[in-house]
């Protein structure tokens, strides 16, 4: 079985393919130009063999090769120029399209991994893929649950596999996402009906595990008296979730107002320490000084 990096690197390459194009003419550019040669001065150089004179010059009768003679320079000057080109012409590659078509479809109705037929229907904008989908996260879930995933004994390749294929279906369905988005909708397909499972399943997924524990306390679901315990000690939370969770574990109204309240009774205990500090240093100068 090819491990789920080469299937999904298989699924982006034929999904490349789909807009694959081919060529009917190469792009061509010439360029036209019309021109003359003008004077442009010269010089003096001495007719010596390899200088700008001919040998012919040279050996001509009568010619003095002591003297310097005058080289004419002549200059191009261009009239007019314009580019004569030609386009790059594609087409669709049909051919290479509906072979890339059919592996997609067999990738989203054969693979071993939910996940690559999620990214392959994707692609091909199949219509039960969304019910497929919830179908695939199921049959993923219950077999993970049923495993014994917490047990180290029985973490086989089986186990693996399918803790890989929940993440990346997750990150390919649901996207990377916040908590509440992606973290509710992967939880739904959960029976998390243990504190192990629930650790578990946090570190799976990368969640927060508070803020996951605050998820299902706010909705209901039932905790176990350490998780209560956290929640309730959990800075920040608000009065309702404090009371809440104090009831759950059995406090009384009167200690959970102390509760919420503890900052601001260390204040008032630590106001009236020092009030009675000076007090009590005040009445016992005044015994003294009598």
């Amino acid at each position: 079985m090819e491990t789920l990096e080469k299937t999904l690197a298989d699924v982006n390459i034929w999904a490349r393919g789909l807009h694959e194009q081919f060529v009917v003419q190469e792009e061509e550019v010439i360029r036209e130009e019309k021109s003359h040669y003008e004077d442009d001065g010269g010089h003096f150089e001495a007719a010596t063999e390899g200088s700008a004179m001919s040998d012919a010059a040279l050996n001509k009768p009568g010619f003095n090769p002591d003297e310097e003679v005058w080289v004419p320079h002549t200059k191009k000057v261009v009239d007019k120029s314009k580019i004569i080109g030609k386009p790059r012409i594609t087409k669709p590659n049909d051919v290479l399209s509906d072979i890339y078509t059919v592996n997609l479809a067999g990738a989203y109705n054969d693979s071993e991994w939910y996940s690559a037929r999620y990214l392959a229907g994707r692609i091909l904008n199949m219509p039960d893929l969304d019910k497929n989908l919830d179908s695939w996260m199921d049959k993923l879930c219950k077999e993970y649950d049923s495993i014994g995933y917490n047990d180290e004994n029985k973490r086989t390749s089986r186990v693996s596999h399918i803790e890989q294929d929940m993440v990346k279906l997750a990150e390919v369905a649901y996207g990377p996402g916040g908590y509440i988005g992606k973290c509710t909708r992967v939880r739904n397909h959960f029976i998390l009906d243990s504190s192990e499972k629930r650790e578990r399943f946090c570190k799976l997924f990368n969640f927060n595990k508070m803020s996951f524990l605050r998820e299902e306390f706010d909705s209901g679901r039932e905790l176990n008296r350490d998780e209560i315990m956290q929640i309730y000690q959990e800075y920040g939370i608000s009065h309702e979730q404090v009371s809440r969770a104090g009831k759950q574990l059995g406090y009384s109204a009167f200690k959970i107002w102390t509760h919420e309240n503890k900052t601001r009774i260390e204040q008032v205990i630590g106001c009236v320490g020092i009030g009675l500090g000076i007090l009590g240093s005040y009445l016992i100068y005044h015994y003294l000084s009598r």
